[in-house]
Parts: structure tokens; sequence; C-alpha cells
């Protein structure tokens, strides 16, 4: 998650800080439009920005991977083994406690847009919430 969320911070802004161990001033990445990167810092063996070579790097890599997760995971992940919770889909989870019936999660929408949610629960299944632009929101479950 957090590759994903590196990759798409640096997909979606225009001016990104990067640090190296070599030279302790930030170089500021700003050749390329937001929405458009390039690949990897350094990745020529020189402390620069390196050239764009194609969708996959940056950009197909941020989308890929978050397909990949939400596709696995849902837009919000229920763990039952370690009893933890985890939004992915720009919710936040502020409970979640079980016991040996069922449980409930208390969610909040945090990208202030009104969607559906996926919730997969461990050992239960999908389900498919509909979430308010900011709102709370409790759901229950049983096991």
């Amino acid at each position: 998650m957090s590759a994903i969320s590196c990759s798409a911070t640096s997909n979606l802004s225009s001016k990104i800080g990067v640090f190296s161990p070599n030279d302790p001033r930030p170089y500021i990445w700003d050749k390329y439009p937001a929405g458009i990167g390039p690949e990897n810092f350094a990745h020529t063996g020189v402390d620069k920005t390196s050239l764009r070579s194609d969708f996959g790097w940056d950009s197909g890599g941020a989308l890929a991977g978050s397909a990949l997760v939400e596709n696995h995971f849902g837009g919000l992940y229920v763990d039952l083994t370690r009893n933890r919770a985890f939004g992915i889909d720009g919710c936040r989870v502020h409970d979640c406690p079980v016991d040996g019936r069922g449980g409930y999660l208390t969610i909040r929408e945090e990208l202030d847009r009104t969607r559906d949610l996926t919730v997969m629960i461990e050992g239960v299944g999908l389900r498919r919430i509909h979430l308010t632009a900011g709102g709370t929101y409790r759901v229950s479950f049983e096991l």
C-alpha cells in the first residue's frame, strides 16, 4: 500500500521533492506535468530525473497496483484473524469490534465523494455499501 500511495502521489503532483543520501539538498522533480511521470529517480545511475520510457513506469504502475489491491482486498478489508480493518479506497475505519457471532465497523468516507464501496470481510465475503460524501456509517456483519 505504501508503494502504491507513493507512486500515485508522484503521478498526481507536478512537483515532488526527492532526497538523495549523496546530496542533502532536495531535488525538485518538476519536468513532467501532473498525471505523467518519468522512470525512477536516479534510474540511470546519476542523481537526477530519468527519461520517460512508457506508460508502465509511474502512471501505469500506480494504476495497476491500485487495481490489484482493490481486486484482492476491496475498498475496505477486514482481517478477522488479526481483528483489524483497513480502509483502502478513501475511507477510514474508526473501530471494528468482533466477537464469536459477528461484529461491526464504524467507517468514515474521507474523499468527500458519494459512491459505492466494496467491503471484503475475510471468511465472510464481499459486501457493497453506499457512502455519502463525508458520512460516517456503522456496518454490521455475522460470522
